[in-house]
Parts: structure tokens; sequence; C-alpha cells
């Protein structure tokens, strides 16, 4: 029974390790309340940078990657049906302060990757 138990547990290191490497990406995600928020708060950088306002600004889906703080790789949809991407940092810090690294535009629905 012992053995049993210590066999599940490797499983379970190495399903975790496989599905998330140090300074990797994690699997691909459906967006929760706080990456919408992240998100959000983002926004009006993200109008900036790509010269555009959105009246749709849903987040879909997320991958993150622990560096000094995290990186949030966001997916959202936006005006006719086109998305962005956006890469957010979010600082270690205790106000765990949030900015935008980067942006991409898509017009169709692309996955998810480091940029």
């Amino acid at each position: 029974m012992e053995c049993i138990k210590i066999c599940l547990l490797i499983g379970c290191v190495i399903a975790l390790a496989e599905s998330v490497r140090p300074g990797g990406l994690t699997d691909t995600k459906p967006a929760n309340e706080h990456i919408q928020h992240m998100a959000d708060n983002v926004k009006p950088d993200a109008e900036q940078q790509l010269g555009k306002e959105f009246e749709v600004y849903n987040a879909v889906e997320y991958r993150s990657q622990i560096v000094n703080g995290v990186n949030y790789f966001v997916k959202v949809q936006v005006d006719n049906g086109e998305f962005v991407h956006l890469r957010i940092y979010k600082d270690f810090s205790a106000g765990g302060d949030v900015s935008l690294s980067s942006v991409q535009s898509f017009t169709t629905e692309s996955p998810l990757e480091y940029f």
C-alpha cells in the first residue's frame, strides 16, 4: 500500500513538472475575473499602443510564466471578432502592480505563445 502511495505521488510530481517548467509557460486556461481585471487595468495602454479604442474587450484565455514576478499572456476578444494578445507583468511586491509589457493584434484566433 505504501508503494502505491509513493508511485502516485511521483506521478503527480512528474505531471506537474511537465506542465510547468521553471520559466516556461503554463497550459492555456480559461480566463477568470482576476485575469479580466488585469486586462481591464492595461486596456488604455493597449489601445494607445495599437491606436484603437475597443468597445468589446473580453479576456478569453491565458497562460502564465513565473519570472521575477509573473508574466500573463492573455487573449482578449475585441471589436469585429478580432483578438489581441497581451503580455501583462505582475510584480511580486506587496502592491502587485501590473503593467503592459507587449501587445499584438490578430484578425484570426491564434494560439497564445510567448512574445
